[in-house]
C-alpha cells in the first residue's frame, strides 16, 4: 500500500482490479451530530451529489455511523472528474437545494445500522454518539442552513479526508476542499452496568446481542464462529431463524461493538434468544474448537487470494488514519490469525460478557440465566416536588397508565411507573424537547424520554410552564403535524401522544400482493389483511410515544411505494380521524368529535356547512373520486332531536362505504392489542437496511 498527498488530503492506493476505484472518506457520521442536528450529514452528502451532472460510470455516496464515503468506478479521467465535483460541492454547498433535498431524504428513510444494532447502541450510550442511531430527531426540514454550513466546515475538510485509491493516483487529481484539521469524536460515557442485562424493545425488529469488545483479531473470528453456532441451532436444528449476520460500531481507536443479530419466527423471539446467549457463553468457557479456528482461517485466506479484497484494506488502512488506531498489514493479520489458541478466543468473551446487552421485540419474555432486566435508565428515588397524577383516560400500560404520576423537581421532571421505577429527565441532560400542541416530550442525554400531557395528567400545564422556562430555544421543535398541516382548512391533529387509540389502520385498493411487498421494504412491521373489498394494514407502535407524525409515517410511506392512494382511519373513544394519503401529496384530515354541536346561528352554521362542503370535495379529489364528494360530506354527527348521536366509530365505517373500502378495519389496532383480530393476516417485519461489515473492518 502506497501514501501521499494531495491539496491536504491523505491519498492511499495499492494496485486492484482495474477499472480504477476511488473512495473519498471523511471522518463523520451519524455520532457526529446532536439529537437537533440528526440528518444533517445525510443532508450535505445529499447536497453535494445533487450537483453533478448524468453520468455514465459508477457512482454513488453513503453515510453510516462513523463515516461519509463518496465513491467511484471507471476511467482516470471520469474519477478524477467526480472528486473534483464532490469536492467542489462540498467547498460551496448549493443551501438553494435545502429545502427540496430534505424533502428527497424524509422519503428515503434509511438507517445509519440495523436497526436491532441501533436500538442496542442506544441503551448503552443513551441519544448521544453511537447512540443517536436509532433516532429521527425533529426532521430533516427543521435543519437550517447555518447548521448545516457549521457542519460542512467542522468535517468536511481536507485534514479529515482519505482517498483511497485501487491504482495510482491521476497526475492530473485535485482534491480542491477546505482546509481543516482532522475531526475530533464525542465518545459518551457508556451505561454502567454490574453485568449482562436484557430488554424487549417496539425499536428492536430481531434478537440481538451486543458486546464491548477490542480490536483484538481475536474478535472477528470468534463472532464468526459465534454466528455460525447460531445460524446451525437457529436455522438448521431449530427452524426459528432465518438470517444470522453481525454489525460493528467503531467507538474509540481501543474499543469495538461487536453485535450479533438474529431474526425470529413470530412467537420463538425468546428461543432464539435462549440459543444466542447460551452460545456466547459457551464460547466463552470453551472456545472454539479447532475445526472451527480451521475453518475461519481458511475463510480468511480465501478473502486475501481475491484480488478485490484490495478494496477492504484500503477502507480499513482509511478508517485507522481517520479514528488513530493502527492498522494490521495483510501478512501481519494472517500471522495473528494463524496464531490464535481457542482459549485466546474464550479468554475475549469471558471478559467482554458482563458488558453483554440484549434486545428483542416488544413483549418477548426470556429465560437468560444470569442476565437482568434492563430496559430504559431508571432509579428508585423519586424527586422532592409537587406531584400530578393520572386523568383516567389511559387504561394501557405508558404514560398516563392508573398509578403512574409525574413529579416536577427543581431540577428536571420525572415520571414514576406503577411499580415504583423512577424516570428522571434533568434539564441539564435534555437533549431535545419536542413541542405536540399543549404536550411536551422531553428527551433525555441518558436514554429516557418524558411524556408531559395535560390529557393524561391533571394540573400539567404547570409542568408544561416549568419546562418551557428551563429548556433553551435551540433545544426545542414543533411536531411536524402541526406544520405540515398548517395550510388546511380543516387543520386536525391525528390521536396520538400516549392516548388509547383503538382504531389504527390503512384501508386501500391496492392489491394484498403488491401491498405486502411494499410493506416488507418498509422501517415498520405489521400485518396486511386482504378483504374482498380492499385491502388492510396494521402498523406496529412507534418505538416511543405516539405522537401523529410517527402514527401517519408508515402508512404515507406504504402508499408512495404502492402508487395507490389510501385512508388512514385513526379512532379512540372521543375522536375518530380519516385522513387521505395519496402518494405525493399531504394528508387531509377529517375529525369528528363526540358530543360535537354545530353552530346555533343560522348563517354560522351554513358557512360551516359550506366551508365542510368544499372540504370534502377537496379531500375526494385527492384520493381521486371527486364524484364522491357529496356523498363524503354527508358522514357528519351532527345532533338530531329525538335521536342519539351516532360513536365517533360508525363515522369511519360511513367513510369506507362511500369509498368501497373494507369497514372490519374500524376497531383494529396494534396499539391497543397483541394481535391483528382479523382472519388471514399476514405479517411483515421492518427491511433492515445497509451492508452488513466487512469482515476486517472492524479487526
Amino acid at each position: 500500500m502506497e501514501r501521499t498527498e494531495i491539496d491536504g488530503v491523505t491519498v492511499l492506493w495499492a494496485e486492484g482490479p482495474a477499472p480504477l476505484t476511488a473512495t473519498l472518506t471523511f471522518g463523520c457520521g451519524v455520532r457526529d451530530e446532536s439529537f437537533m442536528s440528526i440528518g444533517v450529514t445525510h443532508l450535505i452528502e445529499h447536497l453535494a451529489m445533487s450537483t453533478l451532472p448524468r453520468l455514465h460510470h459508477d457512482h454513488n455516496a453513503s453515510v453510516d455511523l462513523e463515516a461519509t464515503n463518496f465513491y467511484a468506478t471507471g476511467r482516470p479521467e471520469q474519477i478524477v472528474a467526480f472528486l473534483r465535483q464532490v469536492c467542489e460541492a462540498l467547498a460551496d454547498l448549493p443551501l438553494d437545494r435545502l429545502a427540496t433535498e430534505a424533502s428527497v431524504l424524509a422519503a428515503e428513510g434509511g438507517h445509519a445500522t440495523h436497526p436491532t444494532a441501533a436500538c442496542l447502541l442506544s441503551r448503552r450510550y443513551g441519544i448521544r454518539g453511537p447512540g443517536l442511531a436509532p433516532w429521527a430527531g425533529p426532521g430533516f426540514d427543521t435543519i437550517t442552513p447555518e447548521v448545516v454550513r457549521a457542519h460542512a466546515a467542522r468535517y468536511f475538510v481536507a485534514g479529515n479526508a482519505v482517498l483511497q485509491l485501487t491504482g495510482a493516483p491521476p497526475a492530473d487529481l485535485r482534491l480542491p476542499l477546505p482546509a481543516g484539521p482532522r475531526g475530533d469524536h464525542n465518545v459518551p460515557p457508556a451505561r454502567q452496568q454490574d453485568g449482562p442485562l436484557w430488554s424487549a424493545e417496539p425499536a428492536s425488529p430481531e434478537v440481538g446481542l451486543s458486546l464491548v469488545a477490542g480490536r483484538h483479531v481475536g474478535w472477528p473470528v470468534g463472532m464468526a464462529v459465534l454466528a455460525e453456532r447460531v445460524t446451525q441451532r437457529a436455522r438448521h436444528e431449530r427452524g426459528v431463524s432465518y438470517d444470522i449476520g453481525l454489525a460493528g460500531a467503531l467507538i474509540d481507536g481501543d474499543h469495538v461493538e461487536r453485535t450479533l443479530i438474529a431474526d425470529a419466527r413470530q412467537g420463538h423471539e425468546a428461543v432464539v434468544a435462549a440459543i444466542l446467549w447460551e452460545e456466547a457463553r459457551r464460547l466463552a468457557d470453551q472456545g472454539p474448537t479447532a475445526a472451527e479456528l480451521d475453518h475461519e482461517r481458511e475463510a480468511i485466506r480465501e478473502m486475501y487470494a481475491d484480488p478485490r479484497a484490495v478494496e477492504a484494506e484500503l477502507g480499513h488502512a482509511a478508517e485507522a488514519e481517520l479514528f488513530g488506531f493502527g492498522a494490521m498489514t495483510p501478512t501481519e493479520r494472517l500471522a495473528a490469525v494463524d496464531a490464535l489458541t481457542p482459549g485466546d478466543v474464550a479468554g475475549l468473551f469471558a471478559a467482554a460478557l458482563p458488558t453483554a446487552l440484549l434486545v428483542m421485540p416488544e413483549d418477548v419474555k426470556p429465560d437468560l440465566p444470569g442476565v437482568g432486566e434492563g430496559g430504559c435508565p431508571r432509579g428508585r428515588t423519586v424527586p422532592a416536588g409537587p406531584v400530578f397524577r393520572p386523568t383516567g383516560r389511559v387504561k394501557q400500560d405508558g404514560p398516563g397508565e392508573r398509578g403512574s404520576y409525574l413529579v416536577l423537581a427543581d431540577d428536571g421532571v420525572a415520571y414514576v411507573q406503577p411499580d415504583g421505577d423512577v424516570h428522571h429527565v434533568r434539564f441539564d441532560d435534555v437533549v431535545g424537547m419536542e413541542v405536540d400542541g399543549d404536550a411536551r416530550l422531553l428527551f433525555g442525554a441518558h436514554g429516557c424520554v418524558v411524556v408531559v400531557d395535560r390529557s393524561l395528567y391533571r394540573g400539567a400545564e404547570t409542568v408544561v410552564r416549568a419546562i418551557d422556562a428551563a429548556v433553551p430555544e435551540h433545544l426545542r421543535y414543533v411536531n411536524g403535524d402541526a406544520t405540515d398541516q398548517a395550510d388546511s382548512e380543516r387543520r386536525s391533529g391525528p390521536a396520538g401522544g400516549g392516548r388509547a387509540v383503538s382504531t389504527y389502520a390503512l384501508v386501500t385498493k391496492a392489491p394484498a400482493e403488491a401491498v405486502l411487498a411494499a410493506a416488507r421494504s418498509g422501517r415498520v412491521g405489521g400485518f396486511v389483511v386482504a378483504d374482498p373489498l380492499g385491502t388492510i394494514v396494521l402498523f406496529d407502535p412507534p418505538s416511543s410515544a405516539a405522537t401523529g407524525r410517527r402514527l401517519v409515517k408508515p402508512a404515507r410511506d406504504l402508499v408512495r411505494r404502492t402508487g395507490v392512494p389510501g385512508w388512514l382511519l385513526l379512532g379512540e373513544d372521543h375522536v375518530s380521524e380519516a385522513a387521505v394519503l395519496s402518494p405525493g401529496a399531504k394528508p387531509l384530515w377529517l375529525q369528528w368529535a363526540a358530543g360535537w354541536t354545530p353552530p346555533e346561528d343560522p348563517a354560522a352554521y351554513l358557512a360551516d356547512r359550506k366551508a365542510w362542503d368544499a372540504f370534502c370535495a377537496r379531500v375526494a379529489a385527492r384520493y381521486g373520486a371527486p364524484d364522491k364528494a357529496a356523498e363524503l360530506a354527508t358522514v357528519r354527527n351532527d345532533p338530531v332531536p329525538g335521536r342519539d348521536q351516532p360513536p365517533v366509530s360508525d363515522l369511519l365505517r360511513q367513510v369506507c362505504a362511500v369509498f368501497d373500502l373494507p369497514d372490519v378495519a374500524v376497531g383494529c389496532s396494534l396499539l391497543d392489542s397483541r394481535g391483528p383480530g382479523l382472519h388471514g393476516a399476514e405479517r411483515f417485519d421492518p427491511q433492515p437496511r445497509g451492508a452488513l461489515r466487512r469482515l476486517f473492518a472492524r479487526s
